[in-house]
């Protein structure tokens, strides 16, 4: 298959598939696309949303209709053309950095359900799968599940274990969880079926915010392991 693959999926919606599989550098190509974007909106563009490797992009047969009225292709065909054209602009544009987040996480027992079970799974101690979950250097590849839940990669391989077969029915906001090759951080109380190893006191999502969500796609973000008595002064403030 060769990519970028544009396909129409709706009437409102073009994906742009990059790649078929986890792979930083074709992160890198679906955000900076993404970004480019932002900057060189075609009529009619409404908003993209990344993903591993796709970009979906959002748009208004309304508007496209309204200067568009004559022509002889569909509005998805005029969508298409759009955005190879810009993807042919953009060509080896790269992503804009942003400096590395850091997320605090306590790891303490009454916060980490499931980390006696990560570290059995795993043959080595919980302290050791604190050690390993804060010294490594995740991305955050996209926003999604519900809003402002970050999917973090990837994982160091001895911290690659499998979802709970039965999800819990109410996991707390901030609960930072494990599931294969990636980390997450639950926003606000919720379903959920990953192992639960910690929780941040930072808000990952706030509405009334210009950027709603603490994380964006492309980001670098590193844990940092804290105590119980230091989550609850950051929680106060």
């Amino acid at each position: 298959m060769k990519f970028p693959e544009i396909r129409s999926v709706s009437e409102d919606v073009i994906t742009i598939r990059f790649g078929d599989k986890i792979d930083p550098r074709v992160n890198d190509q679906v955000i900076a696309f993404h970004q480019f974007l932002q900057q060189k909106k075609f009529t009619g563009y409404l908003e993209s949303v990344p993903s591993y490797h796709t970009l979906a992009v959002y748009y208004s047969p309304y508007a496209i209709a309204r200067i568009s009225p004559y022509r002889q292709n569909t509005i998805a065909e005029i969508v298409k053309a759009e955005i190879k054209a810009l993807l042919d602009e953009c060509g080896e544009n790269t992503r804009l950095r942003e400096k590395e987040t850091v997320i605090p996480v306590c790891y303490d027992p009454g916060f980490a359900p499931d980390l006696e079970f990560v570290a059995r799974h795993c043959g080595i101690s919980t302290s050791e799968v604190v050690k390993l979950h804060s010294a490594a250097i995740y991305r955050v590849y996209f926003i999604g599940f519900i809003p402002g839940f970050p999917y973090l990669g990837i994982n160091p391989d001895l911290l690659q274990v499998p979802r709970k077969k039965v999800p819990d029915f109410s996991v707390p906001a901030g609960s930072v969880a494990l599931a294969g090759m990636q980390s997450g951080i639950y926003p606000y109380q919720t379903p959920g079926g990953w192992q639960i190893i910690g929780r941040t006191p930072l808000h990952m999502f706030d509405k009334n915010s210009e950027t709603r969500s603490l994380l964006t796609p492309g980001q670098t973000v590193r844990f940092r392991a804290i105590s119980l008595s230091e989550f609850n002064k950051i929680s106060g403030e």
